[in-house]
């Protein structure tokens, strides 16, 4: 099994900090997507009411002069409008040449053209407002709508360009970032600090456990591990070991008597086997003795005593092997 020399506090202290960094970098991501989101939708609304509100005061100007073109509109009127609206504008004809333009202060210098692609998008039955973004900058666009009188008969073309002058919004979202910087900075000191002690809560348990089990032994006393403020995983472990701690206790117990029980039993064949030394000889002397009184022979005061003391000297061994036997059982407790 491969070691991993990184502990688990420090990975898990790790990967909450890192979690940290990227919650914060998808904040910030989704606050710049749905904040251009916002900005393109808020300039494309307000050119199209732009667009709307000008094309609206057209139609009463046209109305209000009974014009029959737009041709005959003012130059200082196209002026007005302009400055009323705020914004520039130009009219063209259906065929797509300049009429009028709010730039101009008097007339139309030369002859512009729309082109004509658009001409021939609004000759189309049902044709919308034709709207034309610029491929270099994301800063310009150019409406196209037909300008028509109160009874929808089209009369013109009218082109608006219109600038997205967001340097305000740029300005906003710049000193948003930096608030959310701020409150992210602190955010992941805090989470530091959280992150520091959660990953040392978590693994205390796991130490305690660890240093516990290195000190399991059969032969020794071994305690049961008790942890407060134990998450419920850990405690499980917990539980487990301590189980297992009992079944280990009586293992030790059962394997103790057995070893008791193993010992005597030799303890037993030994003594019984030096029980059976002395007793042979004592058979045999007495058999001796035994046949040669029935034989009826004379026996001597030697004789006798050898016999006596031959049968004393058994009876001392025996003696002395039951003394031994008695006290190894009264042998006092070992002192370490």
């Amino acid at each position: 099994m491969k070691r991993n020399n990184i502990s688990l506090s420090s990975r898990i202290f790790f990967y909450m900090m890192v979690f940290i960094v990227i919650e914060s970098i998808l904040i910030a991501g989704v606050t710049l997507f749905q904040f251009n989101k916002q900005n393109a939708e808020y300039h494309s609304g307000r050119l199209e009411r732009k667009e709307n509100n000008l094309l609206l005061n057209i139609k009463y100007e046209i109305q209000d002069d009974s014009l029959l073109s737009l041709d005959l509109i003012k130059n200082k009127k196209i002026l007005e409008i302009a400055d009323i609206h705020n914004i520039e504008f130009e009219l063209y004809s259906m065929d797509g040449k300049l009429i009028k333009s709010s730039t101009a202060t008097t007339g139309v210098p030369g002859n512009t053209f729309l082109d004509s692609t658009i001409v021939k998008y609004f000759k189309q039955s049902n044709p919308k407002r034709y709207v034309e973004e610029d491929n270099n900058t994301t800063y310009f666009k150019s409406s196209y709508n037909l300008v028509t009188d109160f009874n929808n008969v089209p009369i013109g073309i009218i082109y608006i360009p219109y600038f997205l002058d967001d340097q305000a919004s740029k300005t906003e979202l710049s000193e948003f970032l930096i608030r959310l910087g701020f409150v992210h900075g602190n955010m992941i000191l805090i989470a530091f600090v959280i992150a520091y002690f959660i990953s040392n809560f978590v693994t205390k348990s796991l130490d305690k456990i660890g240093q516990t089990i290195k000190k399991t032994n059969l032969t020794n006393r071994n305690y049961k591990i008790d942890v407060d403020n134990t998450p419920s995983e850990i405690l499980d472990l917990i539980d487990s070991y301590n189980i297992m701690i009992e079944k280990l206790e009586n293992s030790a117990i059962k394997l103790a008597k057995i070893e008791r029980e193993n010992a005597w039993r030799e303890m037993a064949k030994q003594v019984a086997h030096e029980i059976k030394n002395p007793l042979t000889p004592m058979r045999l002397t007495i058999q001796t003795f035994e046949r040669d009184f029935n034989l009826k022979k004379s026996f001597s005061k030697q004789k006798i005593k050898d016999f006596s003391t031959s049968l004393i000297q058994q009876i001392d061994t025996m003696s002395s092997i039951a003394t031994a036997f008695s006290d190894f059982a009264e042998m006092p407790e070992p002192k370490k």
